[in-house]
C-alpha cells in the first residue's frame, strides 16, 4: 500500500498485510436516546480511519515518523482499501509505543509500532 505523510514516503515501513481500515461516524447534536430507549443517530459525516502495523524501523525512519506524529494534522496520500484509488486526506496521526531494540554501537531498532490515522 502506498503511504506518503506530508510528502515523505513511508510505503516500505508498514506491513502491507497489517492495514486495518475502518470508518468512524461523527454525530451531531441531535443524537441521543428516545423515550422508548432507542438510539437516535444524527450522523453528520463518516470519516476514514487506518490502523497500520510497522515493519522494523531504523532510527532515522522512526525519528521521521515520530516528528510527524507530534503534529496536530498531517496530509496523507494512500491507496484507499475501500476503492483501490489513491486518495489524499488530512488526518490526525497517533503512534503506539514500539519496542526499542538497541544495536551495539549503531543506534536502535524499533519494532511493533502501530500507527493510527483518523480523518480530520
Amino acid at each position: 500500500m502506498k503511504l506518503n505523510i506530508n510528502g515523505q514516503d513511508f510505503t516500505g515501513c508498514f506491513n502491507r498485510y497489517g492495514v486495518s481500515p475502518s470508518h468512524e461516524k461523527r454525530e451531531g447534536p441531535n443524537s441521543g436516546t428516545d423515550i422508548a430507549g432507542g438510539t437516535i443517530l444524527d450522523v453528520v459525516s463518516v470519516k476514514a480511519v487506518l490502523d497500520l502495523e510497522a515493519n522494523g524501523l531504523n532510527q532515522a525512519q522512526y525519528s521521521a515518523l515520530i516528528r510527524l506524529c507530534k503534529l496536530t494534522y498531517v496530509t496523507v496520500t494512500y491507496d484507499d482499501p475501500d476503492t483501490g484509488e489513491e486518495v489524499t486526506r488530512v488526518m490526525i496521526p497517533t503512534a503506539g509505543a514500539p519496542t526499542q531494540v538497541p544495536l551495539s554501537g549503531r543506534g536502535n531498532w524499533y519494532k511493533d509500532l502501530t500507527l493510527n490515522l483518523r480523518e480530520r
